[in-house]
């Protein structure tokens, strides 16, 4: 025997024992073994762990992707990126899918490879659907189609066009939704494909849903639901059922309602499928808010809406919004009602779900119609409105009836249908007949081959190895599920330093804990303050920046400081900074503001500057004179603003750090000349500096004092809200660049 054909034996060997994972494992790691075997058998792995655990499947892609760097064959560089593509996808990270996605099709274009270009564009196409980018993913869908249709893969197309039908559907345009679904269907009834139909019937049925057909839509669905059951597609039925209790909910059945969705919840979470898990917790969220249980609906809505934000699930967040704040306002809580519906408006616009728009728009006039706004609940009923009017009409209705009708969903169009179903099944046993002659065939002639070539191979194989193979099998036989997945992070766990990386963060979260202890806390900011607010982002688990207050002699000081670098380094900064600080005034009775950085500045360059290093902090140290009233602080780089008369005002600062600088200067005492009712902001330069907005630029100091000037008329509690969206909304999907502080606090 050739060794080319040794190694093709070899190969088909391997994929005909994938079911065996500590066998791949020890194939991959033989490096006696060619590196394409060795290649396959990873990627085997990972097929694998895609369905039974998805963090291991991404962990088994990157190790794949790694070695494929060795190798000269760009097929196999192209099936590393799309593994690890598909493994992101399993684990909720959309962005990252789609690059190693695009690194697969730029190889797949070289190599000429349609089909596999087609699986990346559909893929990418179903990631910009999570994330609810409908038009990117229509555009996608489509070069997909044009591929499917080049390389006559029938199946593939009609999956496709099911895609492009979901896309108008989350969009709201359910006429060319149904158009794309009934093409769609009419394709995998042809090619009688039962699990291609009750897909594309659970979707036609919510289509009807939508459109208030409630009869028909049952009707559908549960003919979606006797062909899951028919191919026994647990997944399916789970979602299914989930559907269905929404029905039950809707006739005051909370009972069984609950039961099909804790049913599915089991399901989705034993495929780890984080979509519909949030789905599942918002559905339980609905059926308590309609039970009358609000807190325990509050609960289950607000476990759900995190993970779709964690996932990027913008499309089901824009309702989930809307149920919260629905929620709201039975619990009379109208300001978060309010917050709420803000939220989800905003993200169905973004999206473009007219169906999402439209309920948050209904949920907003009642929200203002409660606090007494008739100005904005009459503006927000008119948009109710007119979207309502957009969505739901005669014409819509009329037209899929007659979709429906010129299908063949009539009695009699069913009745023949029947009839030649009958006939082609007679036709179709006698061919399967004569095929499984063929196939038996030609599996005895494939089995004499390859038991011939595995005598070769076992005969080369060592005992040892044997052995092994053998424990295998018999371990696999036993295993059930649970056992399974700890014996694949295990086997995993043999490739990775997976548990000393565990070991630093978990270290990190305590250090993030102690941290937190330092930092000043509500009970003493309450008593020192007539009103305030914290907005605190750190950039990592840990922080450069803190905010830091003490009581000493009738006199409160507050600090806001950015120390350098953040993470790990900059905490320990702030950590040191902390502690001269609390040194100066609790130790060394330094009572001016002033006189206080001075100390610290050389408390630092004693203790950390002796080999020129500059560490240190920039920041804000303010002293409230309890008996008073007046303020007084010292600034190192970072200026105070305060907000006078509707004006702001940047009051002085000194350009040199707390720390080695090139100036050593004394730093500066500053009297604040406020009155009752004036805010006076202290801030750090994260939210200034940070990137994000439709070009990518930084956010800057004069858009972030304009907008403190624009907002100075609401509740501080309010502003921090405000703060907090604006900064998550500028920065969008790019990272965070820096720790970010700001405090407010009322004269």
């Amino acid at each position: 025997m050739s060794k080319n054909v040794f190694w093709i034996f070899l190969l088909a060997f391997v994929e005909l024992n994938a079911i065996n994972r500590d066998s791949l494992w020890n194939v991959f790691n033989d490096k006696t073994l060619p590196d394409t075997i060795r290649i396959d058998a990873c990627d085997e792995l990972r097929m694998f762990y895609d369905e039974s655990n998805a963090d291991s499947s991404l962990i088994v892609s990157k190790i794949m992707f790694e070695f494929s760097k060795g190798m000269k064959i760009e097929k196999w560089h192209a099936r590393a990126f799309f593994g690890l593509g598909y493994s992101y996808f399993g684990v909720g990270k959309y962005r990252d899918a789609i690059t190693y996605y695009e690194g697969a099709i730029a190889i797949y274009k070289k190599i000429k490879r349609n089909s596999g270009l087609a699986n990346c564009y559909n893929n990418i196409g179903l990631a910009h659907l999570r994330m609810g980018e409908y038009e990117q993913a229509f555009d996608i869908y489509l070069k997909a189609q044009n591929l499917y249709h080049m390389i006559k893969d029938t199946t593939k197309k009609a999956q496709i066009i099911n895609q492009l039908a979901m896309v108008r559907d989350y969009q709201g345009r359910w006429m060319e939704s149904l158009d794309l679904y009934y093409e769609a269907l009419k394709v995998f009834e042809d090619s009688k494909n039962k699990y291609g139909q009750s897909v594309i019937l659970l979707n036609i049925a919510t289509i009807y849903d939508q459109m208030k057909d409630e009869k028909k839509a049952h009707e559908i669905l549960i003919r979606s639901l006797n062909l899951k059951k028919e191919i026994e597609d647990e997944f399916g039925e789970a979602i299914i059922l989930s559907i269905l209790a929404g029905d039950y909910s809707d006739k005051g059945d909370y009972k069984t309602a609950l039961e099909y969705l804790n049913k599915s919840l089991l399901i989705f979470e034993k495929y780890e499928e984080k979509a519909k898990i949030a789905d599942a917790y918002c559905g339980i969220g609905r059926v308590y808010t309609n039970k009358g249980d609000l807190l325990k609906g509050l609960e289950f809505f607000k476990k759900g809406i995190v993970l779709q934000k964690q996932i990027e699930l913008r499309t089901a967040l824009g309702m989930s919004l809307n149920g919260m704040g629905e929620l709201y306002i039975k619990l009379n809580r109208h300001t978060d009602a309010i917050a709420s519906c803000s939220e989800g408006l905003t993200i169905a616009k973004e999206t473009g779900n007219l169906d999402a728009e439209k309920a948050n728009c209904r949920c907003l006039y009642m929200a203002y119609e409660k606090v007494g706004d008739s100005k904005q609940a009459l503006s927000y009923y008119k948009k109710y409105i007119d979207i309502k009017d957009s969505l739901v009409n005669d014409e819509n209705t009329r037209e899929a009836t007659r979709k429906e009708m010129n299908f063949g969903f009539s009695k009699k169009q069913l009745k023949d249908s029947l009839a030649n179903m009958q006939q082609q099944q007679i036709k179709d046993l006698q061919l399967s007949e004569q095929e499984a002659a063929i196939k038996s065939e030609r599996a005895q002639k494939i089995g004499l081959y390859l038991g011939l070539a595995l005598l070769s191979i076992l005969g080369a194989v060592s005992y040892r190895s044997y052995r092994i193979k053998k424990k295998d099998n018999l371990v696999i036989a036993a295993q059930k599920n649970e056992v399974e997945i700890q014996k694949a992070e295990i086997t995993i766990q043999k490739h990775l330093v997976d548990e000393k990386q565990k070991e630093i963060v978990d270290s990190i979260n305590y250090a993030k804990r102690i941290q937190y202890t330092l930092l000043a806390n509500d009970t003493m900011l309450s008593e020192n303050l007539k009103e305030y607010f914290v907005f605190f982002k750190p950039k990592d688990i840990v922080s450069g920046d803190f905010y830091w207050a003490a009581e000493h002699n009738d006199k409160f000081y507050l600090a806001a400081c950015d120390s350098t670098g953040h993470g790990v380094p900059g905490a320990f900064m702030s950590l040191l900074n902390i502690g001269f600080l609390s040194e100066a005034i609790k130790e060394k009775n330094i009572s001016d503001p002033h006189e206080i950085l001075n100390f610290v500045r050389t408390r630092l360059i004693d203790s950390i500057s002796k080999d020129e290093q500059k560490d240190g902090m920039d920041g804000i140290l303010i002293c409230v004179d309890k008996r008073t009233g007046k303020i007084t602080y010292a600034a190192a780089n970072n200026e105070p603003v305060l907000l006078k008369n509707n004006a702001m005002i940047t009051l002085p600062k000194n350009k040199m750090p707390v720390g080695k600088g090139e100036k050593t200067d004394s730093f500066t005492l500053y009297t604040v000349d406020s009155q009752s009712g004036d805010i006076l902001y202290l801030y750090t330069d994260g939210y200034a500096d940070q990137f994000g907005g439709p070009k990518g630029k930084k956010f800057k100091y004069k858009p972030l004092n304009d907008m403190l000037l624009d907002i100075n008329g609401l509740s501080l509690d309010k502003q921090k809200e405000i703060l907090s969206a604006a900064f998550d909304k500028w920065k969008g999907n790019l990272e965070q660049v820096d720790d970010v502080l700001i405090i407010g606090i009322k004269c």
